[in-house]
């Protein structure tokens, strides 16, 4: 009896990981009344999960490029990437493994979860990570700089060059930015001729002497993107 009694006093963690600071100290009563008492809390870091959500607009593009079965789906791993606040790019590689099955209405946004290895145990619970997730199908896209768009009461725009030089404001619509640039999803032709330095002296309207620089290529997407 005397053994068994104390196998009750040996308490094991049902995870790996760091515990934090003990919740009762050594003499105190736990247990009162039959109520179960917190000794102390245990942090897992590795591997280590990421939350984020997607917005309503954003999950209906995705099932409309889906192009696996909704079986096929639940076997494959998506690949996704996070960096942190203080790194460039997203350096941290690993997959999603959680969606939630419907989307929230208060907020119109559906809850995933990716998984990291976290070996170094240098990532703790709590931080805020930028997150990149594979796309269902690679697509061609037009990227500007991101100084280049602006925003007013009607919306983000950017300055175009017409034909005849004359500086015209142009409503785009944007979606995902890509380091310094940003994804131009509509208002926008690759043949544009879009004002990116000297913004302050284009004025919708005024002809200009345009000095066109060659168009560079855009990266190669990183693994994530």
């Amino acid at each position: 009896l005397a053994n068994l009694n104390l196998d009750y006093t040996l308490v094991r963690s049902p995870l790996d990981g760091r515990i934090g600071r003990h919740l009762v100290d050594p003499g105190n009563l736990v247990g009162t009344l039959g109520q179960p008492t917190s000794l102390a809390e245990v942090q897992q870091l590795d591997p280590i999960y990421v939350y984020f959500t997607i917005d309503e607009r954003d999950l209906l593009r995705i099932m409309q490029q889906r192009t696996r079965a909704p079986e096929e789906l639940a076997t494959v791993k998506t690949p996704a990437a996070f960096g942190l606040l203080t790194e460039d790019g997203f350096p941290h590689q690993g997959t999603l493994d959680f969606a939630a099955v419907g989307v929230a209405p208060t907020t119109g946004t559906l809850q995933v979860r990716g998984v990291f290895p976290n070996p170094d145990l240098d990532i703790l619970p709590g931080l805020f990570v930028r997150v990149r997730v594979h796309a269902p199908a690679k697509r061609n896209a037009l990227l500007v700089p991101g100084d280049a768009v602006a925003f007013d009461q009607q919306g983000e725009y950017v300055l175009v060059v017409n034909a005849q030089n004359v500086v015209e404001r142009r409503g785009i619509e944007v979606g995902l930015q890509i380091d310094d640039r940003v994804v131009v999803e509509s208002g926008l032709a690759p043949t544009d001729a879009v004002v990116v330095a000297g913004l302050l002296q284009a004025i919708p309207g005024r002809t200009v002497t345009p000095e066109r620089a060659a168009a560079s290529a855009s990266p190669a997407p990183t693994p994530g993107t």
